[in-house]
């Protein structure tokens, strides 16, 4: 009951924040749940408000100026982190399906978000979205971030960072894309940090 009236008033805040009527989705992860808002407004920010079994926490709120900082339990978990965001992006840029295998959860509830579609399960990112669209669109990728941002909660944590992407198409002709990116981890039994989901969007 709490959970619920501390979302309802952190989506009170988005709402104003917002510019024009925006929408509210919320993905049902088991023991979390990431309740995504839109904003519609002119940069086509989302915020999220993760809901935990004990825990709530609000991130990339929009124009208000918001920002927190979760919980840091051990000096090593950034690092280990940081690392996998490095290995999601060489996954994208050499369409590396053993490396796909390594760094996503393989549990049901896994999703992908972005302008090309909405990808879920383990199997379906691997094959449709880093195969599929990486791998049969572009004969060159090359993916970087920047201004990275993390948070941890306990066997939660996500991260924001800007990212750029120039590759060539099939076909010889250049691509230009840059956008902003979240992804959300779960720590697994054996300590290892996975990716759960991404919502990504383009930034003009």
């Amino acid at each position: 009951m709490k959970n619920l009236a501390l979302i309802a008033m952190s989506l009170g805040v988005l709402c104003v924040s917002a510019q024009d009527k925006g929408r509210l989705e919320v993905y049902d992860f088991n023991n979390f749940k990431p309740h995504v808002y839109y904003t519609n407004d002119v940069m086509g920010d989302a915020s999220y408000i993760v809901e935990g079994n004990h825990s709530l926490v609000a991130m990339e709120y929009p124009l208000v100026g918001c920002s927190g900082k979760g919980s840091v339990s051990q000096e090593a978990e950034p690092e280990k982190l940081t690392h996998l965001i490095d290995q999601y992006i060489e996954s994208i840029n050499h369409c590396d399906t053993m490396l796909v295998n390594r760094i996503w959860s393989h549990e049901d509830y896994v999703s992908f978000i972005g302008p090309s579609g909405y990808y879920s399960t383990y199997s379906e990112i691997r094959d449709s979205l880093v195969l599929g669209l990486f791998g049969t669109v572009f004969s060159e990728r090359n993916l970087r971030k920047d201004n990275l941002k993390l948070s941890i909660d306990g066997n939660m944590a996500w991260s924001e960072f800007t990212w750029v992407f120039d590759a060539v198409r099939m076909d010889g002709t250049p691509h230009h894309a840059k956008g902003r990116e979240t992804q959300i981890f779960q720590k697994g039994e054996n300590g290892e940090w996975l990716l759960v989901h991404i919502h990504y969007s383009a930034l003009k």
